[in-house]
């Protein structure tokens, strides 16, 4: 370990750079840092090499939206269940589940069965990012991707770990989404996007439909500002669900379902 440098380390984030997977190169040099910095607080470094070492891959500004050819390709090659050598069927579907309700990874990822009612997702205030309690339609394709979900249903959990799920009955970690799409794009390359761009894409998708700005604001769960917020209590339950039907139609069309 005294004998390790930053060149023994700077040969692999190379080799990651050029496979295609630059978040993957971010990652190791997290994990490797991190474990030397537990080694010198426990007395087996004096120093840890790695300090200050640069990111080998600095992600772009947060304004990526997948095209219709970019979503097929993510739902058919990306995130196909059938593919479970590359992919667990709770990952694929937790991922497709993003684009289908425009909802945050960690919220998909964390999803109970028992916020689920008939064709609603009620996510409670306590698990909201934002601390607001949500109310998301589930569109028939989202109810689709709960059918094929229930095949598997082992806890309360509808997206369980894919690291025994039976026996712990844990939710799904949302770095696990991240760097199953960073696995993912050593088999069918496509420009970087990361789990939390899906829902930036399906709200794109949504206004080019029509969807009035305000109707997506509820539907991805925005805090409102100023005198609107404490006066403007209407749900927009059925504007919000007009809007994810909509959205869950011309999605099934484009990736040929």
């Amino acid at each position: 370990m005294t004998d390790f440098k930053r060149a023994h380390l700077r040969g692999i984030l190379e080799e990651k750079m050029q496979e295609g997977v630059p978040m993957s190169a971010n990652m190791i040099l997290c994990i490797v840092r991190k474990m030397l910095n537990w080694a010198v607080d426990n007395d087996y470094l004096q120093a840890n090499p790695l300090t200050g070492m640069t990111r080998p891959h600095t992600p772009a500004a947060k304004d990526r939206v997948l095209s219709d050819h970019e979503i097929k390709t993510f739902w058919t090659v990306y995130a196909d269940p059938n593919a479970r050598e590359r992919l667990p069927l709770s990952t694929a579907m937790a991922l497709r589940m993003i684009l289908v309700t425009a909802q945050r990874p960690g919220e998909i990822s964390d999803m109970r069965w028992s916020e689920v009612d008939e064709d609603w997702w009620n996510l409670p205030a306590d698990r909201a990012k934002n601390g607001l309690a949500h109310r998301v339609p589930l569109s028939t394709a989202a109810l689709r991707i709960l059918k094929k979900m229930s095949e598997i249903r082992c806890s309360d959990y509808v997206f369980p770990s894919t690291r025994y799920p039976a026996i712990r009955g844990n939710s799904m970690n949302e770095s696990t989404l991240s760097a199953a799409v960073s696995r993912q794009m050593a088999f069918t390359p496509l420009p970087w996007f990361t789990p939390h761009d899906l829902r930036r894409t399906a709200a794109s998708h949504m206004a080019s439909m029509g969807t009035q700005p305000l109707v997506i604001s509820r539907i991805l769960n925005h805090k409102e500002g100023g005198i609107t917020q404490i006066y403007n209590r209407y749900s927009y339950d059925k504007e919000k669900r007009e809007a994810m039907e909509m959205w869950g139609e011309q999605l099934e069309k484009m990736v040929g379902c």
